[in-house]
């Protein structure tokens, strides 16, 4: 009878302990993921380090044998193409906006190498370029005084995370435009690189994380465009920079520098602004962090929760300091439900009828401009 008694009592402590290492388990899941992800970030990070130091090891040595024998390393960066994959959305006709002066890649042009380079990587996206109704519409306009454009941007979708990257190179310092060109590219490339291999559900503060690592490597990458082309970038080779990663319920950003980040609430009318101007003193054409071979000033990041039926545009200095955000966000909701979703003939058609508007003195939209239009999801805002 005691054996038996004893058999019973342990078999339930052999029950209990079952038990309670499954609830250990259960809890003890999200943080084993969280670690693995952190884990696996630092790995993609020590392994860019590595293959940043070999690149520069190698340009040193191209430094000192004939430019004949390493002619590869010589050229602009840009990433190996590829047959692009048939899942890929097609690209906006060439003409759909102004070309980019000089050899830089027009945006959809860089936006095909940069899916090409990357298709492998990704084993749990699908990255595309953003053509549908209602997904994301980009448009570029040098205006009406400026002989060249020195902003910059870059969209992409990576399963469901629309991804956007904007740059307005500085016009007080020379390379302004490749700053831009640069840096958006560094960006990209960053998040597309980040992004790889990680579940299809990424936690908010990882999104986060990822936007803020964007601004620290195109930083690199103007750092080694500098280091190629023998520039002191001591002096030159400025921009700003704009970073979002948006999924179905909130836009993820990190800036440095000017511009507007917005969301118009089509429930309520009313717009948000969520990015705030590091201008020097106020002052408009001064500012007080910027990007380059070394970043000045200080990267913000945040995140701004979205309703389905939101509108979220993103734009540089040349549009966000000469309007009004209320006005313009009715004008571009109102605009894009009467051309079906097509953002980026609403976007191009604004800054279209910005670079004609004058007054009595002249353009009053001066500056170069860049505007990106998005939505949480793909379907028509306020629609049932």
């Amino acid at each position: 009878m005691e054996l038996f008694t004893l058999y019973i009592l342990l078999l339930i402590a052999m029950s209990a302990a079952a038990v309670l290492l499954a609830i250990i388990g259960e809890l003890l899941k999200p943080l084993a993921i969280m670690c693995m992800r952190v884990l696996w970030i630092q790995f993609l990070d020590i392994g860019r380090d590595i293959g940043r130091v070999i690149r520069r090891f190698s340009q040193y040595l191209c430094a000192m044998v004939p430019a004949s024998i390493c002619w590869r390393s010589r050229q602009p960066k840009c990433v190996s193409l590829e047959p692009v994959p048939t899942r890929c959305a097609s690209l906006p006709a060439p003409d759909s906006m102004e070309p980019i002066d000089g050899d830089l890649h027009h945006p959809s042009e860089q936006a095909f190498q940069l899916i090409s380079g990357a298709w492998r990587l990704h084993p749990h996206h699908v990255l595309t370029t953003t053509s549908e109704p209602w997904d994301i519409g980009l448009a570029l306009h040098r205006g009406p005084v400026r002989q060249h454009n020195e902003d910059y941007a870059l969209t992409l979708k990576i399963g469901a995370i629309k991804v956007t990257v904007l740059a307005d190179g500085c016009g007080g310092v020379p390379k302004g435009q490749v700053a831009a060109y640069e840096g958006c590219v560094g960006g990209m490339a960053s998040v597309i690189r980040h992004l790889a291999w990680v579940p299809h559900v990424i936690a908010p503060d990882s999104l986060l994380a990822i936007a803020l690592q964007a601004i620290y490597d195109a930083s690199d990458t103007i750092r080694d465009y500098a280091l190629r082309h023998g520039i002191d970038p001591s002096c030159t080779l400025r921009s700003t920079i704009i970073v979002t990663l948006t999924t179905a319920t909130a836009v993820h950003y990190a800036y440095l520098g000017d511009g507007g980040g917005y969301v118009y609430r089509a429930q309520s009318g009313n717009v948000e602004s969520f990015l705030e101007p590091q201008k020097a003193g106020g002052q408009l054409n001064y500012l007080a962090a910027s990007l380059g071979a070394s970043i000045e000033g200080e990267s913000r990041c945040g995140s701004i929760a979205l309703q389905p039926d939101d509108l979220v545009w993103i734009c540089s200095d040349g549009v966000a300091d000469r309007t009004d955000p209320q006005s313009l966000g009715t004008e571009l909701y109102q605009a894009a439900r009467a051309h079906g979703g097509d953002l980026a003939g609403v976007a191009q058609a604004v800054l279209d009828e910005f670079a004609a508007y004058h007054d009595d003195h002249g353009p009053v939209f001066d500056d170069n401009m860049s505007l990106i239009l998005f939505t949480p999801g793909s379907v028509c805002p306020g629609s049932e």
